[in-house]
């Protein structure tokens, strides 16, 4: 038994209005359906990973989006820290209806610190956005796409031993855009960064140690030929905009 369409959770906010004491109140209610309840939901998604789900929903906005810390969820939901991240993980790699239950997107504040942004089904948010993270699972599959594409031959995943080495290693060093950009300069160009007969394709272990690295040196010297490129087209604007200007003045 399992849940095929999107998962319906939201918030409904009721405000009423005491003409006598003249005093307003607003009460907020968690709505979900009890019909995906029935139909196997929280087996689908895990008893603890659902508690974290709707402590993290009890802070929603009307705009589908919810930012408690993590302190506060170990506090509602009577779970350690560790544990209620590692149940955020899980629940950004859950999907009901092919769609996310939730994605995390990290919003930078003062002295450099982060804080988490976590938006549900139905919030916009999108794909290309530099702040959302990427999920172990997409940078794998990410991977397998370039490998298939650059050697011609599937790749074979460990999911459990790949899932949790790209999890320690990669999703926490990296945005989802320098990753993204990371894996394809890493198996495109792996040939560059290895010629050993014996290691003639690249591995996520790889990735996860030494190629990743050699991967953002590359993508630190696109990055700067693409800048200089772009001064050039603009320099060369500016001076095509100055000699129609000296054009009209003859």
């Amino acid at each position: 038994m399992a849940v095929e369409e999107l998962m319906q959770l939201k918030l409904d906010t009721h405000n009423s209005y005491d003409v006598v004491s003249g005093q307003s109140t607003s009460s907020k209610e968690l709505c979900i359906s009890a019909e995906q309840i029935q139909n196997g939901l929280i087996n689908q998604v895990g008893c603890r990973n659902f508690s974290v789900l709707l402590a993290i929903a009890s802070h929603m906005n009307e705009n589908q989006v919810a930012f408690p810390d993590i302190t506060k969820i170990a506090e509602i939901t009577g779970l350690s820290s560790p544990t209620v991240i590692k149940a955020i993980q899980q629940l950004e790699e859950i999907t009901v209806g092919g769609q996310h239950i939730i994605r995390k997107t990290k919003l930078k504040t003062t002295a450099n610190h982060t804080k988490s942004i976590y938006h549900f089904a139905g919030a916009e948010v999108s794909a290309d956005d530099p702040n959302i993270e990427m999920t172990a699972k997409e940078a794998i599959e990410l991977f397998c796409y370039y490998y298939e594409k650059t050697f011609g031959i599937a790749y074979n995943v460990s999911w459990g031993r790949d899932t949790s080495m790209v999890k320690a290693k990669l999703i926490d060093q990296y945005t989802a855009v320098q990753l993204k950009e990371i894996i394809r300069i890493a198996v495109t160009k792996y040939t560059s960064f290895n010629n050993s007969p014996e290691y003639p394709t690249p591995t996520l272990g790889m990735l996860c140690t030494w190629l990743a690295n050699k991967a953002v040196g590359v993508l630190l010297q696109e990055q700067k030929q693409e800048q200089e490129y772009q001064s050039k087209v603009a320099y060369a604007e500016k001076a095509s905009a100055v000699d129609s200007v000296a054009l009209l003045d003859m």
